[in-house]
């Protein structure tokens, strides 16, 4: 049996535009999405939050076992060119009120906050590295009352590449300008 593989050739996305598009529709999904965002004075284009519940019973639902809840929230900016400080403040910034995103009460387990910076321009070797290093994790009441994981994403739409550290690779990928544009077909 003779098997031939196809290769299938995605276009780059030619700008924000198309690109965001697109991402607002992958994200619909599974996320609730608030566009034109703020956090304190900080805008954002779009911020996705995620929120699993999990719970178990016994005999009916009225007598609870246990609950606890996962999020995952994006915090999406359009940017320029995008510099190694603008990323270190921007994280700074987040960092100051992760306990204020995360929400941390009864049934909290944990929270994923992740930054996401997206760009035209090609990233700085800088750039790369602050982003690929950066992960900052706070534990609330030793962990009884769960976690938050702080680690930013940088998209260049230019290069059709995505840049995180290891920890969130396979979710850092939902945002590739290639995955995207397949979505659409």
């Amino acid at each position: 049996m003779n098997r031939e593989k196809t290769r299938v050739i995605i276009p780059v996305m030619a700008d924000f535009d198309s690109y965001f598009e697109t991402l607002i529709s992958r994200l619909k999904q599974s996320f609730d999405l608030q566009q034109n965002h703020e956090v304190d004075t900080r805008h954002y284009d779009i911020k996705a939050v995620m929120n699993i519940r999990n719970e178990k019973f016994v005999l009916s639902p009225d007598i609870k076992l246990y609950g606890f809840e996962n999020n995952e929230i994006f915090y999406i900016k359009k940017t320029g060119a995008l510099s190694a400080e603008i990323i270190r403040e921007e994280l700074s910034f987040l960092k100051s009120r992760i306990r204020d995103i995360a929400a941390p009460g009864k049934d909290h387990m944990s929270t994923h906050i992740s930054p996401v910076f997206i760009t035209e321009e090609p990233l700085t070797r800088e750039v790369e590295k602050v982003i690929k290093r950066y992960f900052f994790q706070k534990g609330f009441l030793l962990g009884f009352k769960g976690w938050a994981d702080l680690a930013p994403i940088a998209v260049s739409l230019k290069d059709n590449r995505v840049f995180s550290n290891r920890k969130i690779q396979s979710t850092a990928a939902f945002f590739h300008p290639e995955m995207n544009a397949a979505s659409d077909e």
